[in-house]
């Protein structure tokens, strides 16, 4: 199983719509496309941890005795990040499904998560791009920001290609499936994120309230 996901991977950086021709056609199954979206999630909360790592490393540079402290935050990074990238990546995938079957898509939500998690791989460029960071703090944090922006990107036509093979939609129709899902996640957090300054958490009190 293993080598089949590497030779996949390998397709989809080198020629994508074949890859997810393949992967379609073959009809790889939810276990290996969400192996590798769970494998990229972590790749990439595990470089974000390194970039943070030595920024982090810096300020607790003369308060050693708190170093414990910047290994928790760390850490925390790690455990916390990979499930809101699942659970944004599981709303994304719902909201691009629907909207290619409202314009007209013929893929099934099967379909539809196998080649957006498969997108998801080219996560190993922020994880290379954080490596910098071992050896200077300040560098590595931007090279990793510039992998961020290039696996945002590269992602986003992996999955305007894949959408278009899995609904038999033409790359117009798919680039406005993948991009208007996008928008619409980010119009959804935004709402929540009000929401929650609002309202405020349950148990708590709201931020605008304090001082009244």
């Amino acid at each position: 199983m293993i080598p089949t996901i590497f030779s996949v991977i390998g397709t989809l950086i080198t020629h994508p719509r074949l890859a997810f021709k393949m992967a379609l056609v073959e009809r790889r199954g939810l276990g290996q496309a969400f192996l590798v979206l769970l494998l990229s999630y972590l790749g990439l909360s595990g470089s974000m941890a390194i970039a943070l790592g030595g920024i982090v490393s810096i300020f607790f540079h003369f308060m050693p005795q708190l170093s414990w402290l910047a290994h928790l935050i760390l850490s925390g990074i790690v455990v916390a990040l990979v499930p809101i990238l699942l659970v944004l990546w599981v709303i994304n995938m719902l909201l691009t499904y629907a909207l290619a079957k409202a314009l007209g898509g013929e893929g099934d939500i099967e379909s539809t998560a196998v080649v957006m998690a498969f997108s998801e791989v080219v996560t190993f460029v922020p994880v290379l791009l954080a490596l910098p960071a071992f050896f200077n703090p300040i560098t590595g944090i931007l090279t990793f920001m510039l992998g961020v922006i290039i696996w945002l990107i590269w992602s986003l036509v992996l999955k305007i290609i894949g959408i278009s093979e899995a609904h038999a939609l033409s790359i117009g129709r798919s680039i406005v499936a993948v991009l208007l899902g996008h928008l619409l996640l980010v119009i959804l957090l935004m709402v929540v994120g009000l929401l929650f300054a609002v309202v405020g958490i349950p148990g708590t009190t709201p931020s605008w309230s304090v001082g009244w």
